[in-house]
C-alpha cells in the first residue's frame, strides 16, 4: 500500500464551495495521489474556535474510503462526526505507472467560528 499525505492551503470553516474546489484542484496531477472528487463537511454544533482535526484516511484502488481515524484533535467530543464525514469522501484513486492502487490521505480540519461546519485547512 502506498502512504501519501495530502495537504491543503489554509482554507477557513465560514469558506464557501470554492475552498473545497481549490483543495481538489491543489491535489490533481501528481503520480500517487489520490484526489477528492467528493468534499463532505461536517457540520457541528457548538464548535470551539481553532478546534483542529487531523483525519487519516485509507482510500482504495476504486477511490472509495475504507477507513478513517483521528491523528490528532484539540477536542475529542467532535471527532466522531468529523471521521462519518471523512468517510464520505470520494477520491479519484492513487495512479502508479497507470495503475489504480490504494493509498492514505490526511485530512486536516479546522473551524475557525462558533457554530460552524469545518472545512479542510
Amino acid at each position: 500500500m502506498i502512504c501519501l499525505f495530502a495537504l491543503a492551503g489554509p482554507l477557513i470553516a465560514k469558506s464557501e464551495p470554492a475552498y473545497e474546489q481549490a483543495y481538489v484542484e491543489k491535489h490533481q496531477g501528481f503520480e500517487g495521489v489520490a484526489v477528492p472528487t467528493e468534499v463532505v463537511r461536517p457540520l457541528l454544533r457548538a464548535a470551539p474556535v481553532n478546534l483542529k482535526i487531523d483525519v487519516l484516511v485509507t482510500v482504495d484502488s476504486k477511490g472509495k474510503v475504507t477507513s478513517a481515524k483521528v491523528l490528532r484533535s484539540t477536542d475529542s467530543r467532535h471527532n466522531t462526526t468529523v471521521v462519518r464525514a471523512a468517510k464520505r469522501w470520494k477520491f479519484l484513486p492513487a495512479q502508479i505507472e497507470g495503475e489504480s492502487v490504494p493509498s492514505k490521505v490526511r485530512i486536516p480540519f479546522v473551524a475557525q467560528e462558533l457554530n460552524s461546519s469545518l472545512a479542510m485547512r
